[in-house]
Parts: structure tokens; sequence; C-alpha cells
């Protein structure tokens, strides 16, 4: 079973931590046991959101030193730096091979870490040139997340 976390920060947009949460966790192997085992972890136990409060059952040293995947979910606060102790926990996940990915503007995190430096990387359109001003060794693709419709 793979060991996936699913990072919970202060103002989290719901819908982006519960469909990692959901997706894998809800994931299982041809014998029917769960792929993943997904943990929700937190700078604090309980992390605020605009709706609702998170208990968190797993702290940041889950996400540093056991996390095999790590989602960062999106926040509406993602132009406030990350913690220290957040981006230190991030940056040794990395340095001993954990893959990461971000939903929407959970991007904002990993750049602002440096862990999207020289990658290609997107974000919510309408936030794509601020993470390109803010951000300019990371490639972002614009509208990698836009939908057009009638395009061919």
């Amino acid at each position: 079973m793979r060991s996936l976390a699913v990072l919970a920060v202060d103002d989290v947009i719901p819908f982006d931590l519960s469909v990692p949460i959901e997706i894998f966790g809800r994931a299982v192997q041809e014998d029917g046991t769960p792929a993943y085992e997904v943990e929700v972890c937190g700078v604090r136990s309980d992390v605020p959101s605009k709706f609702f409060g998170i208990s968190c059952l797993r702290d940041l040293d889950y996400l540093e030193e056991e996390a095999g995947t790590i989602i960062v979910p999106g926040s509406m606060s993602y132009r406030s730096r990350p913690s220290d102790r957040l981006r230190r926990a991030l940056v040794r996940a990395h340095e001993r091979g954990a893959r990461m990915a971000s939903i929407c503007l959970g991007a904002f995190t990993l750049a602002s870490v440096g862990l999207l430096d020289g990658r290609r990387a997107t974000t919510h359109w309408m936030a794509a040139a601020e993470l390109s001003r803010n951000y300019p060794r990371v490639r972002v693709i614009p509208r990698c997340c836009m939908w057009t419709a009638g395009a061919s």
C-alpha cells in the first residue's frame, strides 16, 4: 500500500482537499485491498477553513518523513508564504524522494518553497499571470486549466 498525505493549510479550499481524499481513499488493488493509505496532515491539529474546521490526524512529521506522495490543495490564502516549518517539511520530503502534486492554487505553495523551479506548472487560470510574475523560475502554462467550449 502506498502512503499519501493531503496537506491541510489555513483557509484550504474544501473541494481541493476532498477530491484527492475521495479518489485515492477509494482506490483499491485487484485483490480489493486499499491501494493507498491516505492521511490528512496539517501544521496544526485543527485547521480553519471558511466553512468549517478540519481536524488533522497527522502532523508535518508524517509529511516530512513517511508520505510517499504529497498533494498540496489550494488555499484562499495562497498569497501568504508558508511557515518555516511547512517549508522545511516539504523540502525534506522532496529530498528523500516523495512525489508531489498540487491542485489549483496549491502551486503557489510549491513554488514559494522552490520546488517548481525549472519545471512546468499551472494553476487556476485567473492566477496564472501572478504565479508567473512572482516565481519567474517556474515555466507557467497559463491556459492549461481553462477549458474552452467549441475549441478544436
